[in-house]
């Protein structure tokens, strides 16, 4: 009897170890559900597949160096010319899209750049798992960090220095991660790294690999400067804790730390420009740049920035509420980063990436707070097959909507006629219209890679200024172009450079005799200016978005051979609805093709 009731108690134990096995691997059945959900989720909101501004000239610039060498000085400009330098910091990740245009294309392109953003997304769950994060909270890293990286994950070459700078803060974490952050007994012995911790000198060797990657990165874009601060300030603040730790025993560890740096910064230099390139980046960034909407802080009440926010305040209560203490390191980057990004947009990706690093740890204890009210209402409800198999049926339903919707994003690459000047573009090419052009600031790049030719001699429509801003045009140039674009409106926000001319708006329109100029109807400045100029200048094209104004000498004379008729000419409000597909370039009428959907 007494076996019999023993083995009834083992069949029951076995029983209930099998329920629970059931039980768990059904919920982690259920949690790799929801993860895949959130990871497409993600994908979404790091596929946006609308071109930047700047994209066209990035593929361009790339063209034209895979067919001629890197310019040294400016291309497509009539008022610099090639007599300007041209510090092109950009190199290896324009050289890229200009490949990746000639062989997958536009759509190959939004492909690779989706899957790099959730690639890095789910490296940073996966990272935050491996160290115990439970799921709650590997689920708000992963949508924190996706929404916050979702307006800055462009084709650009910003895109590589956030994935380097992913890439040096896996390096810093895998050569010095869980650091001591208290002193032992210093040893007054002689300075020797065989008395240091064994794994923390073994670990250290990784810090020779941020070598290559500055060398990398900074052929690839400036944001290479903030890795460098990142690298000196989290390597100088665990210096200073080797040394309080170990006392005079550090001093090899510090050299090596020392040595990394030093020589991490002398890497940067194997670009083509050598220190050249230091030294204009030092004189670009000193000077502010509040005309280009990315270089100005967050604002606190536009709703846009409500996930920024949000992020914020998560960080703040996380490191309150939390129970361990932060390393003084990784503190020092995550303060400096936040700093940085309430100061410009464009760095915003560099807090949230340190953010996704070292804070999950601190997230969970806020999170038990939220979760100890409904555990305890929930305890002993055991939820029902019925509704088990309902969870998982809304579970593939919103998994295949996000999926389908993933698939289309990725699928096109539209050019939207209501934020682009396509039909303009159109009516220049049909009427065989060509000159020196002033054109907007956003549409510039668009406009020297649908009519510029890199050629001098050849290009019959060079532009006054575009987007690559003081890489390379002079100071002047940018004050003259942002005089006629915004006006001298105090609550504009601008800055001249001290050796400028006095402020003129009209002057853009005067240097260098341009002969057509194509601006936005929602600038009211050269639209009031331009108005106010007539008959010197003359409209010769309107529709809901842009206006296309000419000289009057050379487009209004009846007896000039560049005379274009009135009943020749477009104006109208006509609505700008729809897209082309990228590049959107002018197509031939004869042609009889059109890309355009609505």
């Amino acid at each position: 009897m007494n076996r019999n009731r023993l083995g009834q108690a083992e069949t029951a134990q076995k029983s209930h170890a099998s329920a629970d096995s059931l039980a768990a691997s059904r919920g982690n059945w259920q949690e790799t559900a929801v993860f895949v959900v959130l990871l497409l989720v993600a994908g979404v909101a790091l596929s946006r597949n609308q071109p930047d501004p700047d994209f066209w000239g990035h593929v361009r610039y790339g063209q034209d160096m895979l067919a001629g060498g890197l310019p040294r000085t400016t291309t497509y400009s009539y008022l610099v010319g090639n007599d300007y330098p041209w510090v092109n910091h950009e190199i290896i990740s324009e050289l890229l899209l200009a490949a990746g245009i000639a062989t997958i294309g536009p759509t190959g392109l939004l492909g690779v750049k989706c899957w790099l953003g959730v690639a890095l997304v789910g490296a940073l769950v996966l990272r935050a798992a491996r160290r115990g994060a439970p799921f709650m909270t590997l689920g708000v890293l992963l949508l924190l960090t996706a929404i916050n990286l979702m307006y800055f994950w462009h084709l650009r070459p910003q895109l590589l220095s956030f994935l380097c700078f992913a890439i040096l803060l896996w390096i810093l974490d895998r050569a010095l991660s869980d650091w001591p952050p208290r002193p032992a007994v210093r040893s007054p012995e002689r300075s020797s790294l065989a008395q240091l911790p064994r794994d923390i000198v073994r670990r250290t060797h990784w810090l020779w690999w941020t070598l290559p990657l500055m060398a990398f990165w900074a052929n690839c874009h400036g944001g290479f400067v903030a890795g460098f601060a990142v690298l000196a300030v989290f390597l100088g603040v665990r210096a200073l804790e080797a040394y309080w730790r170990w006392g005079r025993t550090a001093w090899p560890m510090i050299g090596v730390f020392c040595a990394v740096v030093v020589t991490g910064g002398l890497a940067t230099l194997l670009n083509p420009y050598g220190y050249h390139l230091h030294r204009f980046l030092w004189e670009d960034l000193i000077r502010p740049r509040p005309e280009i909407l990315e270089w100005r802080p967050p604002e606190l009440w536009n709703w846009a920035w409500i996930p920024w926010w949000s992020l914020v305040g998560v960080s703040v209560a996380a490191v309150w509420v939390g129970r361990r203490r932060l390393g003084f390191a990784e503190l020092a980057v995550l303060l400096g980063t936040l700093w940085q990004s309430l100061e410009h947009h464009r760095n915003i990706p560099f807090f949230v990436l340190a953010f996704a690093f070292w804070m999950p740890p601190y997230l969970e204890p806020l999170l038990q707070r939220g979760r100890a009210t409904g555990d305890g209402a929930h305890q002993g409800r055991e939820i029902s097959r019925a509704a088990r198999r309902g969870w998982m049926v809304a579970l593939l339903i919103a998994g295949s909507v996000v999926a389908c919707l993933l698939g289309q994003q990725i699928g096109r690459m539209p050019v939207m006629r209501s934020a682009y000047p396509v039909s303009a573009f159109q009516f220049l090419a049909d009427k065989g219209l060509h000159g020196r052009l002033v054109i907007r600031f956003m549409w510039a790049q668009y406009g020297l890679a649908a009519f510029g030719d890199p050629d001098p001699r050849n290009n019959r429509m060079p532009i006054a200024f575009d987007g690559r801003f003081t890489t390379s045009y002079p100071r002047d140039i940018v004050d003259m172009y942002f005089d006629f674009h915004l006006g001298n409106h105090p609550e504009e926000p601008r800055y001249r450079g001290p050796q400028s001319p006095p402020f003129d708006g009209a002057r853009i329109l005067e240097r260098g005799q341009p002969d057509l100029v194509l601006i936005g109807r929602n600038q009211l400045h050269p639209v009031a200016l331009l108005r106010s100029l007539q008959p010197e200048w003359v409209l010769l094209y309107q529709d809901e978005i842009a206006e296309l104004w000419g000289r009057a000498l050379r487009y209004d004379n009846p007896a000039g051979p560049d005379y274009l008729p009135p009943d020749e000419r477009e104006l109208s409000g006509r609505p700008q609805s729809g897209y082309v597909a990228w590049p959107a370039f002018p197509v031939p009428r004869q042609a009889g093709t059109s890309t355009v959907e609505t």
